[in-house]
């Protein structure tokens, strides 16, 4: 009785193995899978896309023509990461400008002068004199930032 049963499953899993083959309905098929065409493709990015081979994440940028104010543009780049969280302008999305904020992650603040501000780059501003004038703690690009008050320094 055994060796009729071992009999009846073994010749169901060969016709089953049999029926799939010719199926050819496989999920690791490589007819199961198209890349998309057009503009959205990854051809269509051309050869400024380039995947991160050693993290497997997809960067793109797009570089913004602005148009020149005495003399100089600013250069501006609107960066695609796929490692990025959710930003300013959409999840994986980030555009490089400038900016100074209060620091909230050791507390709440409290509005006034006493709080601690960082800039863009994460780094803690610190007060380098009496007239308003600001650096970063830990200095790296020598930027050095003026406080307005009322559309004045200081």
């Amino acid at each position: 009785m055994r060796r009729i049963i071992f009999a009846v499953i073994v010749m169901l899993l060969i016709s089953a193995s049999f029926a799939n083959a010719a199926g050819g309905k496989s999920g690791v098929s490589p007819q199961v899978i198209s890349l998309p065409r057009g503009p959205a493709s990854i051809e269509g990015l051309g050869e400024s896309f380039e995947p991160q081979l050693n993290t497997g994440t997809a960067a793109y940028s797009i570089p913004l023509n602005l148009p020149k104010i005495r003399g100089t543009s600013p250069g501006l780049v609107l960066e695609y990461n796929s490692g990025y969280g959710n930003g300013a302008i959409g999840m994986g999305w980030r555009l490089n400008i400038p900016f100074i904020q209060r620091q909230t992650d050791k507390g709440l603040p409290l509005y006034n002068d006493a709080d601690t501000f960082i800039e863009s780059g994460g780094e803690e501003l610190v007060s380098v004199d009496s007239q308003g004038t600001y650096r970063c703690k830990n200095e790296s690009s020598f930027i050095e930032y003026r406080k307005l008050a009322h559309g004045r320094l200081g």
